[in-house]
């Protein structure tokens, strides 16, 4: 999976997200990092974001995990079946950043930020293949 850092900061601003909600900014922000090579910078960005969302998580001194980053060696030790699933549904994740970015997309359909929540869970095959099918309709 490419620029594994963004999507791991991904994972911990989609669970901010999902207790808070977004920013104007955020499908913005969210679209152009999925684009991007890792980077300190695009990281960084993903962060800012979260902490505006969720400015608590920035000092929190018993952080709960549900904002966190997700942990990118745990991808490795996934079983292979898993991780294909995840790398497809990155790949439709960076498609419909694209075109939400490039006009052909007005926003980014509800189950977005749900579709990179699942990056970062360990499920049973069906959940992804399932995931994966909604994501063709959108």
């Amino acid at each position: 999976m490419k620029n594994k850092r963004i999507i791991s900061a991904l994972i911990g601003l989609a669970g901010a997200i999902q207790n808070n909600g977004k920013t104007p900014n955020t499908d913005r922000i969210v679209s152009e990092a999925l684009l991007l090579p890792d980077s300190d910078e695009a990281v960084d960005a993903i962060h800012k974001e979260k902490f505006v969302i969720s400015p608590n998580c920035e000092t929190c001194m018993n952080p709960c995990g549900n904002t966190s980053d997700f942990e990118i060696c745990r991808w490795e030790q996934e079983e292979e079946s898993i991780r294909s699933f995840k790398q497809q549904i990155a790949q439709k994740l960076y498609e419909i950043a694209e075109g939400y970015l490039n006009g052909e997309k007005k926003e980014l359909p509800d189950g977005f930020y749900k579709a990179i929540s699942f990056l970062g869970y360990e499920l049973i095959e069906e959940y992804y293949q399932k995931l994966l099918e909604e994501m063709n309709e959108w």
